[in-house]
């Protein structure tokens, strides 16, 4: 329901302003940067995360 959606849509979607979605997901990162840096066994493999498919990530990383 929520995927797809861009800065904007869910913005609207919450009733919140663009901005409060920014952040919010700023912060969300963050914790699960911290998270994953604690216990990196939190990391599904790439084989349960897909379902055997192969897929291209980001980095997240400050750079």
């Amino acid at each position: 329901m929520w995927s797809g959606l861009d800065y904007a849509g869910a913005a609207e979607a919450l009733g919140v302003p663009v901005g409060t979605v920014r952040s919010r997901l700023s912060r969300a990162r963050e914790k699960l940067r911290k998270l994953v840096a604690a216990d990196p066994e939190l990391i599904p493999s790439r084989q349960t995360a897909t379902g055997g498919r192969a897929f291209a990530a980001r980095s997240i990383e400050k750079g």
